[in-house]
């Protein structure tokens, strides 16, 4: 019985002596040395650049302070809030109350990724003692140099560092797959280069902001295309957002609507309608219809109202006059079977398998669920849904012989050092419609262009191929079209006769002076024609370039600039933009052509305040 008393006394003394050991050890920590506790270790994975085709960063990884705090140490939360409300501009109680709550960690962040400014406020107020337990921690995070012009193409990575939308999201893997450790346990991501041109994105961006605004448009959509190996040159949805400060902005300008919105394209669709029934053998070239203005069939009881009175139309009338009562009765000559597997084959009712989340299938049912009426108003581009990014790769077919390609924004993959890891190129998938076939409706959408609805995208010297579209938009709700929403459209390859460019413009529920894509999207469509005939040197008979390479090889053509100014008279687009980037210049652009002005004036000095404004004639 004692010597079971003096064992149990031998373990109270090794207990208390235990811990009287771990808080003199702390006590010494805290007030002798003057350290607090190590906070957890912070994962340092370095993200991979995002590029454009010509090496311009669109998206870098930088280190960021952050916030943070333990709740051991935390002294006098009130007083620490008041400090930080006006630094962090977030409410004092807000951050009263998240600096008492309860946590089972006892180090936290307050807020991830503050300013350099706010930091060095807070630092300020930590060196006087008067936030004790707060501190600034070093940790990654993203910018992004471009902002707004290219938002909807990088996306974004949230406050751990991973991607949430777009490219960032998408490629997450390669651009942080710790993949590469170096001897600092440091982990870096691969670098993503994409087929984007950042001169032909901001030209595009310029254009589709001034259709927004102009039209009072819900949202401004352009995409142009590589017609010869199916590469994104430029990617546009307006509204959008500054990627730098995502969580600002609302789910609508996040949006990427070239991938993501369906809808009813309307009379842009006839392209692909005949091409179908060429290809089906349902029509020829000089088959003919009488338009009386109205399509009736009256053995199913069905009538369509078309855009006017055509009389005898031709496969090319069709895309000229935008005739429905052609197009319904050529509908007529091919089985709805057919018809639907050779839309199939155009990529409608699928994936395009771009490089980006959330993309639409659209609509195109099995013609088991089709009406009486279905095969001619899906002729029309009724009756179904597409995105944007569907009718420019179904395009790719029209410029290619007759086979599909697949669309692809991003060029290779590599890593910090440069090895190539991935490398994306030119993918036909199938062949959709005959070489001959091809080479028509390009000859048909042409003839839109000169006396067609198309006639507003003229530019002298150079044949283009459009086709215009007006549709109205269907109220979720109620499964039927709105009386004051509708969709104008416009769809331009360039040149006919050997296809480099492919353009589409969607402007969603335009409230100005018109709802037509012939008026409204079409201005937008030549502007851009002309921007980029003149800065990828396509010729035309008023400008005869030889061109040397493809647009995969865009040659870099530009002008020294010293610490002046130089005269920038006479010169294109493309030798100025490449001048005045190489040397981060601001500028701002007006017309097109060559310039004829500019301010300042040459032999100005330079500065950082300097910007350059060229207008072109």
């Amino acid at each position: 019985m004692k010597s079971i008393t003096l064992k149990r006394i031998d373990v109270i003394k090794v207990i208390a002596l235990s811990v009287a050991i771990i808080i003199f050890f702390n006590f010494f920590r805290v007030m002798v040395i003057g350290k607090s506790p190590v906070p957890p270790e912070i994962p340092r994975i370095a993200r991979g650049n995002i590029l454009d085709r010509n090496g311009r960063i669109l998206a870098f990884q930088k280190d960021v302070p952050s916030l943070a705090g333990w709740v051991t140490e935390i002294k006098n939360e009130r007083e620490s809030a008041q400090l930080l409300s006006p630094i962090l501009k977030i409410d004092e109680e807000t951050i009263y109350d998240h600096l008492t709550k309860k946590r089972e960690s006892s180090y936290f962040y307050i807020k991830r990724q503050i300013t350099e400014e706010a930091a060095a406020k807070i630092e300020e107020l930590i060196s006087q003692e008067k936030l004790k337990g707060i501190r600034i921690e070093r940790e990654f995070g993203r910018s992004y140099p471009e902002g707004e012009l290219t938002a909807h193409i990088t996306g974004y990575v949230g406050y751990d560092n991973i991607g949430l939308d777009g490219i960032e999201y998408t490629l997450n893997g390669p651009l942080s797959p710790k993949q590469i450790k170096s001897s600092d346990k440091q982990e870096y991501g691969h670098n993503v280069l994409l087929t984007i041109d950042i001169n032909l994105q901001y030209f595009t961006a310029v254009a589709a902001k001034e259709a927004y605004e102009l039209n009072f448009a819900d949202s401004v959509s352009v995409i142009s295309m590589d017609a010869k190996n199916g590469e994104v040159l430029s990617y546009v949805s307006y509204p959008t957002y500054d990627p730098n400060n995502f969580n600002l902005y609302t789910e609508s300008e996040r949006t990427n609507r070239i991938t993501q919105m369906s809808y009813e394209p309307g009379s842009v669709y006839k392209v692909f309608s005949v091409a179908s029934f060429l290809e089906l053998d349902g029509i020829d070239v000089n088959t003919e219809f009488f338009c009386d203005g109205v399509y009736f069939n009256e053995e199913d009881n069905v009538t369509i109202n078309c855009l006017g009175n055509h009389g005898y139309v031709s496969a090319e009338d069709i895309l000229v006059y935008s005739c429905n009562d052609g197009t319904a009765q050529a509908s007529e000559l091919v089985s709805s079977k057919e018809l639907y597997r050779t839309l199939r084959n155009f990529g409608f009712g699928n994936q395009t398998g771009i490089t980006f989340n959330g993309e639409s299938n659209g609509i195109l049912r099995d013609p088991t669920d089709w009406s009486v009426r279905s095969k001619p108003t899906i002729s029309m581009g009724q009756e179904i849904s597409v995105s944007a990014m569907q009718i420019v790769s179904a395009a790719t077919a029209l410029t290619n012989s007759g086979v599909i390609l697949k669309p692809h924004i991003v060029k290779k993959i590599t890593t910090q050092d440069g090895v190539t890891k991935k490398e994306y190129s030119r993918e036909p998938l199938r062949e959709v419609i005959s070489p001959d076939v091809a080479t028509s409706v390009l000859k048909m959408m042409k003839a839109t262009t000169e006396r067609g609805t198309g006639r507003l995208t003229k530019i002298e010297g150079l044949n283009i191929s459009t086709k215009t579209g007006t549709s109205q938009i269907t109220n979720p709700e109620t499964g039927k079209y709105y009386d004051d929403r509708f969709i104008a459209s416009a769809l331009a390859i360039f040149p006919t006769e050997n296809p480099e460019v492919i353009i589409y413009v969607v402007i969603e529920n335009p409230k100005g002076s018109s709802i037509y894509g012939s008026k409204l999207a079409v201005p937008v469509v030549k502007n851009l024609v002309d921007d980029f005939t003149n800065y990828l040197n396509i010729p035309t008979e008023s400008s005869p370039i030889h061109r040397v390479g493809s647009i995969n090889k865009i040659e870099e053509n530009s002008i020294k600039i010293g610490k002046e100014l130089p005269d920038f008279k006479g010169l294109s687009k493309r030798v100025v933009i490449n001048s005045l980037n190489a040397k981060n210049i601001k500028y701002k652009i007006q017309g097109n052509g060559v310039v004829y002005n500019q301010s300042p004036v040459p032999g100005t000095p330079i500065d950082e305040n300097t910007i350059v404004v060229l207008e072109f004639k």
